[in-house]
């Protein structure tokens, strides 16, 4: 998207300022690709938890809490997502019944609207996503640490990790670290 907004931008120069001939709605598409671009990128800043975050009071939290606000901030995220995305399929419905389109060319705006609810609850199931493997990893800290005596911990969260990863896919890096840290005690 950003490749072809680029291209458009260079061309409609040469050709306004070289050729005098201009392309005509050159704008119009150049704001639709920057909003498709825009919304696109929320998936994927989510799904490689890539958040502009501000991680100067998280040495201050332990680790316990620091996992409870992590998923109390996915949580309000998530919710805050949800609700732009009905507020954007409400727009989107209005745009499509009032037959908005754009000026110059007669595009069509309902389809591009639609396109960004889905792309916020792209996100939204992302977060999801990463709220259960938060509660799941702070599950299984809390079993290992307050719950069982130390000899019966390594079998019974391998037995949960067993349980719970045809439902949850877990990092192999952090099924390998938690089955580590728990032999290592035993």
């Amino acid at each position: 998207v950003l490749f072809s907004m680029m291209l458009l931008t260079s061309v409609d120069v040469f050709t306004r300022y070289v050729l005098n001939s201009p392309i005509r709605g050159a704008f119009e598409v150049s704001e639709i690709l920057m909003a498709v671009l825009i919304f696109a990128g929320l998936p994927l800043v989510s799904r490689k938890n890539e958040h502009v975050t501000i991680e100067f009071a998280d040495r201050l939290i332990p680790g316990v809490l620091r996992g409870l606000m992590d998923a109390l901030v996915q949580l309000v995220c998530a919710g805050m997502m949800f609700g732009a995305a009905w507020l954007m399929f409400l727009k989107a419905q209005r745009v499509g019944q009032y037959g908005d389109n754009t000026a110059t060319l007669k595009i069509e705006l309902a389809p591009f609207v639609y396109l960004m609810c889905l792309l916020i609850l792209s996100y939204q199931k992302n977060q999801m996503n990463r709220l259960n493997q938060n509660f799941l990893m702070y599950h299984l800290y809390l079993m290992y640490q307050l719950l069982l005596p130390m000899r019966y911990q390594c079998i019974c969260i391998c037995l949960y990790l067993m349980c719970r990863n045809k439902q949850h896919q877990l990092h192999s890096i952090q099924v390998h670290l938690l089955i580590l840290g728990f032999v290592k005690h035993l």
